[in-house]
């Protein structure tokens, strides 16, 4: 559903042509029903050509005319030139600009440099182990839970506007201006490891004042009014009335229906549930009124479609969508009970408020904690109007604070303030089924890149980093980088001999809802409950494990290993009663922290291309895991290879299970006082 409609539209119908006896996708046509707003939410963005894709000889796309990449200087029509592990070393989105990726000789991404078309600043991320840098600073650091996010620690207060910003850490790495503080942001996952959810321990308030002073124009203006002419600050600005003898200003905003000016200064503000607004304003009539009852709604609905299109604070959808926007506030009974509550019953005094109304991501009025207070008393010195205290954003979206009077009588409004506390969401996200973010529907707060440092999260789906430059929208996944748009990789699977009846470009073996597509690699379950934790310990150990296990031993031995331990490995952690099979084993006998480092060495291997492992799966091979696990030429490379060198790398990673007497625990999750356990190679025994 587009924001301002209310009739559901197709998007990302997508029809595929394959060049002739070929897994190659030739072109991708979308018969969706989106027409102009086609690709305005992140969506596939059909450009309609014969032949939108070109690959090279070794099977790597060149050429993806929707996305527009073609055209990379030195490499002729090509827009991608690949490195010698076809990973792609620079990538030119034709009129908008050129990533160059750096790698190391393992393919690990070491940095990556992004140049606009135009002259543009160019935007430099450097990857050093878990510590991020965008240009020559820290942005973050990334752990376990998510990550520390490098701040500025701010705070002002001239008496009119206030910002204050402070993290929750002292770190010893001051951003670019001063600083050295951090702020903890946890990642909340699923059960295919996709960031759902962003919750910050940022502490963030600031305060604004519409004074309507011209001294203030240009602080105020911007802040609380629609841009240029019509802004409601200048626009009803006037002399403070002789009247209104307890104000010591110069200048107020007047509001009546007679003067064509109902609607006076405000303020919309991108909101995530949990933000907690305050709004307060003073205010003067004479006496009472004599009211009409002609509707406030389309008055308030004009201001605000006009403040949405000029606003840096909405969407591309949002601005696209104000004329459906308008007409469906327009005719919402809800919204009109809220905006405008006294028609029917006006009384003599003004039908004049301080309002606040929510909306959600596409614009939808939200009633929740939408509100209306009407002025009162009439004379000077008549307490303020202020909104219910402290209220919360019901939903994540958007909110709209402004006064209004509908009266012919006029009332006068001064010293607007609006504080803005920010709640603990950073970003919400949700997925289609093979990994595209529904735009329509994910939020992410609107910050302060000044103060609040690096708040983009490119950390998404299967937790990967997704290249989001020029609206590349490709997430890399290590071996291979992976296009959620079409569901596709755009390298060849170098574990293709091992799956024979998969095309070498499918992801997760196309079935994304139950698998997950391990590094570029190969089709596992999503990771939830005991024993695929530990199915994912063996995959994530893999190379850390091999390269320990390759000192001090021969890769012969390490080979005579994996023959016997693989079709586990590799049955492992598809199959759940095997996985169960051999967690009953592990735990009844003294050999599971075995499993976990022969498993790791097995499963490099098959990673890394060996012929040792058999390419189906053998699953009476599960039922004798525990006693070929403990044989004593395991034990002769555990000792060799694992115990010599175990120190340089340290600990496990998350979710290596560690049994504590009655249950296992994720490591992570060990306290003080747990007892744990652990197999002792030189005592060939379990120990406390």
């Amino acid at each position: 559903m587009l924001p301002g409609s209310t009739t559901p539209v197709d998007i990302d119908k997508l029809a595929y042509t394959y060049e002739s006896f070929s897994n190659k996708l030739k072109s991708v046509a979308d018969n969706g029903t989106a027409g102009a707003k086609d690709g305005l939410f992140g969506d596939f963005k059909d450009v309609a050509n014969v032949t939108d894709y070109v690959y090279d000889d070794n099977g790597n796309l060149v050429i993806d005319l929707n996305k527009n990449v073609r055209d990379l200087p030195g490499a002729g029509a090509n827009g991608i030139v690949y490195n010698f592990l076809d990973k792609p070393e620079q990538i030119r989105i034709s009129g908008k600009g050129t990533i160059k990726i750096v790698y190391d000789a393992e393919g690990n991404k070491l940095q990556k440099v992004y140049t606009p078309v135009g002259g543009a600043t160019s935007k430099t991320t450097t990857y050093i182990n878990q510590f991020v840098y965008e240009e020559n600073n820290v942005a973050y650091i990334n752990f376990e839970e998510g990550r520390v996010r490098v701040i500025q620690p701010v705070s002002q207060n001239n008496g009119y506007d206030g910002l204050s910003i402070a993290g929750n850490i002292a770190l010893p790495i001051p951003p670019s201006g001063g600083g050295g503080a951090g702020a903890f942001d946890y990642f909340i996952r699923d059960y295919q490891e996709n960031v759902r959810m962003i919750l910050t321990e940022e502490t963030h308030y600031s305060i604004g004042q519409a004074t309507m002073e011209t001294s203030r124009a240009l602080n105020e203006e911007p802040v609380f009014g629609q841009a240029g002419a019509a802004n409601e600050v200048t626009s009803t600005r006037t002399a403070k009335p002789p009247g209104w003898t307890n104000n010591t200003t110069s200048s107020v905003s007047k509001l009546s229906k007679l003067t064509g000016k109902t609607i006076g200064p405000n303020s919309l503000l991108k909101v995530m549930a949990g933000d907690v607004l305050n709004a307060s304003a003073d205010y003067y009539y004479p006496a009472a009124v004599t009211n009409n009852t002609n509707s406030l709604v389309s008055d308030i609905v004009t201001n605000l479609v006009l403040a949405l299109g000029g606003s840096g604070v909405t969407s591309a959808g949002v601005k696209s969508g104000t004329s459906g926007i308008s007409t469906n506030l327009n005719g919402s009974i809800p919204f009109a009970g809220v905006a405008d509550p006294n028609r029917t019953s006006p009384g003599t005094v003004p039908r004049a408020y301080l309002n606040i109304m929510f909306f959600d991501e596409r614009f939808n009025f939200v009633a929740e904690n939408s509100t209306a207070v009407r002025v009162s008393q009439p004379g000077s010195g008549v307490a303020p109007l202020v909104l219910p205290v402290n209220t919360k954003a019901p939903k994540n979206g958007y909110v709209y604070i402004y006064l209004s009077n509908q009266s012919n009588d006029a009332v006068f409004f001064d010293n607007l303030q609006v504080s803005f506390t920010r709640g603990r969401i950073i970003e919400e996200n949700h997925y289609y089924s093979f990994g595209l973010k529904i735009g329509g529907i994910s939020s992410t707060k609107l910050g302060d890149n000044l103060y609040e440092g690096y708040l983009e999260n490119n950390n998404l789906y299967n937790d990967k980093e997704l290249m989001d430059e020029a609206d590349l929208n490709w997430y890399d996944l290590g071996y291979r980088n992976y296009d959620p748009q079409t569901g596709r990789f755009l390298q060849i699977d170098p574990l293709t001999d091992h799956f024979p009846d998969f095309s070498p470009y499918l992801f997760a073996g196309n079935d994304p809802i139950a698998n997950i597509d391990v590094d570029g690699l190969a089709p596992i379950p999503g990771l939830s409950g005991t024993w695929a934790n530990l199915g994912e310990v063996i995959v994530k150990a893999a190379p850390k494990a091999a390269q320990v296990a390759k000192t001090g031993t021969t890769a012969l031995k390490i080979a005579n290993i994996a023959v016997k331990t693989a079709d586990i490995v590799t049955d492992f952690i598809p199959i759940v009663s095997g996985g169960k099979d051999i967690y009953n084993g592990i735990k009844s006998g003294n050999g599971w922290q075995i499993a976990l480092g022969v498993g790791s060495i097995a499963l490099d291997i098959f990673t890394f291309g060996g012929s040792s492992i058999t390419k189906g799966i053998i699953k009476t091979a599960v039922r004798e895991s525990t006693e070929m696990l403990v044989k004593e030429e395991v034990k002769v490379i555990i000792t060799q290879g694992i115990k010599k060198e175990l120190p340089k790398f340290g600990c496990f990673v998350k979710g290596t299970p560690v049994w504590t007497g009655d249950s296992t625990k994720a490591i992570e999750r060990i306290r003080a006082g747990d007892y744990v356990y652990a197999y002792d190679i030189n005592k060939k025994q379990v120990v406390k």
